[in-house]
């Protein structure tokens, strides 16, 4: 995947996310969670940074991290992602790549997209159909309400109020949508191609896309979508707003 450059947060918070290698399982039980959750706890110390969310499924990670400077976060998941790919191999005996490519930063330069990034991690095994997110083991959901082990509370929680705002902030709907890991391998290049299939032409940038009308604007942009792009993904390389691009999706949903 070709590399993009990191945007920086006006807040100095990232939410950040590692997926495993082709979309493959790489947390087989509680053992590897463990592991990379007391490695994610050292590391954030050595690189000076706040984990003011996380959430650890089978073959991903998501971690919401503030931090002065975007090289320390990422000092921090180089030594993460180099610690765990590491203890996989040797215990798993695999070799290769553990993770799939640099992990993925995202700015979150604004209250309101705090707060959905915060109930987007929180409720990814909700989403899954695992569990709830009070009987999740592995996100940092329980520490708002049962007090912090890794996280630093003393951020989020004075925004929102107490334990009790808390548990109902989490339970409220959002309409802004979060960056993902839907689309993660599929590049700018194949975009074009489909663009180009789609609209019968020949352009060289997938910005064509925003200087369509509005309906086939919308048509190209679930087409995308539906074949796994994510929406910071589509908005990087069309110029599209991210928010114009979720409301394409449920438009014909």
């Amino acid at each position: 995947m070709p590399r993009y450059r990191r945007e920086i947060s006006e807040l100095g918070i990232y939410h950040v996310m590692q997926r495993g290698v082709g979309k493959q399982i790489i947390f087989e039980d509680k053992q590897d969670h463990r592991f990379y959750l007391d490695r994610l706890k050292e590391y954030r110390t050595f690189a000076n940074c706040d984990i003011l969310a996380y959430c650890i499924m089978d073959n991903h990670a998501h971690i919401l991290v503030k931090s002065e400077s975007l090289n320390n976060i990422s000092e921090m998941m180089r030594k993460l992602g180099t610690s765990y790919a590491n203890y996989y191999n040797q215990k798993y005996e695999h070799s290769g790549h553990v993770f799939q490519g640099r992990f993925l930063s995202e700015a979150v330069n604004d209250e309101s997209y705090l707060f959905a990034c915060v109930r987007y991690i929180h409720n990814n095994p909700v989403k899954a159909g695992i569990t709830s997110r009070d009987r999740y083991p592995w996100s940092s959901y329980r520490e708002y309400i049962e007090g912090s082990i890794l996280i630093n509370t003393g951020i989020l929680l004075p925004l929102i109020g107490d334990v009790q705002n808390f548990e109902s902030f989490s339970a409220q709907a959002d309409d802004i949508m979060v960056l993902d890991f839907e689309g993660y391998g599929l590049t700018e290049a194949d975009a074009i191609s489909i663009i180009n299939r789609e609209l019968e032409t020949e352009c060289s940038s997938a910005n064509i896309v925003k200087t369509l009308n509005k309906p086939e604007r919308d048509r190209i942009l679930v087409i995308l979508k539906d074949l796994g792009m994510s929406v910071r993904t589509i908005e990087r390389i069309t110029g599209v707003n991210k928010n114009i691009i979720y409301r394409a999706g449920k438009s014909f949903s």
